[in-house]
């Protein structure tokens, strides 16, 4: 399961760029095997992850989900289920592509960390 932990400078980064959505019901954010529509920074609340329906790990706020698969356009090797109440930034391809990184760099090192260079 690859996850990206990023540190609250890079968060905040990320909050200038991204809408916040509240999940108000426990829901799967993606299946196993799946390719996703879209990636994920949790920053507040609880998301598992889990292989063949055992939960294998919980990840904490910080934490970057699904968005290499997304730009690389492979499946994920695990589901996501998040919780009521939890928070998430978005992350789309569209937004990705939209990013004027090479004016920013600090925009670039945050995406850099995400999707690698």
């Amino acid at each position: 399961m690859n996850t990206i932990k990023l540190d609250q400078h890079e968060i905040h980064t990320l909050g200038n760029l991204f809408e916040e959505r509240v999940f108000n019901n426990s829901t799967e954010l993606f299946y196993e095997g799946h390719i996703p529509h879209v990636g994920y920074v949790l920053t507040q609340g609880n998301v598992v992850l889990g292989k063949k329906r055992k939960v294998k790990s919980e990840i904490m706020p910080g934490t970057v989900i699904g968005v290499k698969e997304l730009v690389t356009n492979t499946p994920v090797s695990y589901y996501a289920r998040i919780y009521s109440g939890s928070k998430v930034f978005i992350i789309d391809r569209s937004s990705i592509k939209s990013l004027n990184i090479e004016k920013d760099p600090v925009i670039r090192q945050v995406l850099d960390k995400i999707i690698g260079p």
